[in-house]
């Protein structure tokens, strides 16, 4: 069996700093040369070569400098659409070779990773890129592979839990290697489209199928199985929401209708109340001027006065002790205004129509009493003939009136 071989870094990377105004900057190894292995849909592993002359091509070191830092690899190839939403940083300055190794300076400015950088949970570098594979398989410095990565294209750097390239590949707190997307690139227009799942190591060095997962508004490369079953969890929280939602509306609906109700009911109870209350005055008033000696005199003075006025044209024939007022008046018009239509006519109508027709009753009447009072004297059949004349011809003064 061959030997294993061992990578050399040439320099000592330099300890990271904060900077005054928290950010972190750190030197860091994001990917070297070597083997790599992934694993295919189907199941098997792919061992894929990076050669020095692709991995230290000056356009695919050029491709790396001042790419977006991550925490964790995104779920999508990085754009100017997108890239605000994963960006925690940047590569800072000249992407360089040290060794075997790629060397860069990284200038971190979330506070959330420096932290995770700095306790350890976070340390190793991935890189993010695009390359074209050549299906060639082969020996190399006595290793066996199955395809060669060409034209290697960086689109962002990832901190990570784990990268594929080991724990030598990091930022020294300390730090490792690559997502791939070898399938469906783009090269001629430099974009790059990651494969609908990246492929993270395993404890034993052989990667494992991961899709990407969005928590708290970052990505994280989980295996596929937890993904899924984050999904079927996060669809019955959705559902438990979606219903509590429901019930709350209907619940709103119900409240809404009942508070209708109880305004109505609230409304028609305040009517009553100020219907009854009216009333009560009103019997309030009558008790009281009922009591009023003035008010009783002036009652009974009206009362006899309406009497004797409406005797007057009723005759003794009509009794009037069982008629109140009103009755009396509308009788004694029935008599002196026929053809007038009372129905629906309110009391000040009927008083002024009243004192209308009875005082022209008076003056009538008055006027007869006065042309016999007045007969001039002579023999008794002038005189006669006179207050015949006088009886039958006062339907004339009526008429003209």
């Amino acid at each position: 069996m061959a030997p294993v071989r061992r990578y050399d870094s040439g320099g000592t990377l330099a300890p990271p700093t904060r900077l005054p105004n928290g950010w972190l900057r750190a030197e860091g190894l994001p990917t070297r040369v070597g083997i790599f292995n992934y694993r295919l849909p189907d199941g098997r592993i792919r061992k894929e070569l990076r050669l020095p002359e692709e991995v230290f091509h000056p356009d695919s070191m050029a491709s790396f400098r001042s790419v977006p830092i991550t925490s964790e690899h995104p779920p999508e190839h990085l754009t100017a659409a997108n890239t605000r939403l994963y960006q925690r940083g940047h590569v800072d300055g000249e992407v360089v070779r040290d060794g075997d190794y790629v060397r860069a300076t990284l200038l971190v400015t979330d506070d959330e990773l420096i932290r995770d950088m700095e306790s350890g949970v976070r340390a190793e570098l991935s890189n993010g890129y695009a390359c074209e594979l050549e299906e060639t398989p082969g020996l190399w410095e006595g290793q066996p592979y199955d395809a060669i990565q060409r034209n290697i294209r960086g689109n962002h750097l990832a901190v990570v839990t784990a990268g594929r390239a080991g724990p030598a590949c990091a930022v020294r707190m300390d730090a490792c290697d690559a997502v791939q997307v070898t399938p469906d690139v783009d090269m001629a227009g430099g974009a790059a489209v990651p494969s609908e799942a990246a492929s993270s190591p395993t404890s034993e060095g052989v990667a494992m199928e991961t899709v990407p997962v969005i928590i708290g508004g970052k990505a994280y490369a989980v295996p596929k199985d937890v993904a899924e079953a984050l999904t079927a969890q996060a669809a019955q929280y959705q559902q438990a929401i979606d219903a509590a939602k429901e019930e709350t509306e209907t619940a709103k609906e119900e409240s809404a209708t009942q508070v209708e109700e109880s305004k109505k009911a609230t409304d028609t109870a305040n009517a009553k109340v100020d219907s009854l209350t009216r009333e009560l005055e009103a019997m309030k008033k009558a008790r009281q001027d009922a009591e009023d000696p003035v008010k009783l005199r002036e009652r009974v003075q009206a009362r006899v006065s309406l009497e004797k006025r409406s005797s007057a044209v009723l005759g003794a024939a009509v009794k009037m002790d069982a008629l109140d007022d009103k009755a009396v008046k509308l009788a004694v018009l029935g008599k002196l205004a026929p053809d007038v239509k009372l129905d629906g006519k309110s009391d000040d109508y009927v008083q002024a129509l009243f004192d209308m027709e009875v005082a022209r009753f008076e003056k009538d009447r008055g006027s007869l009493h006065a042309d016999a009072a007045v007969a001039p004297p002579g023999d008794a059949p002038s005189s006669r003939a006179a207050y015949e004349k006088t009886l039958t011809s006062s339907w004339k003064r009526d008429a003209r009136r």
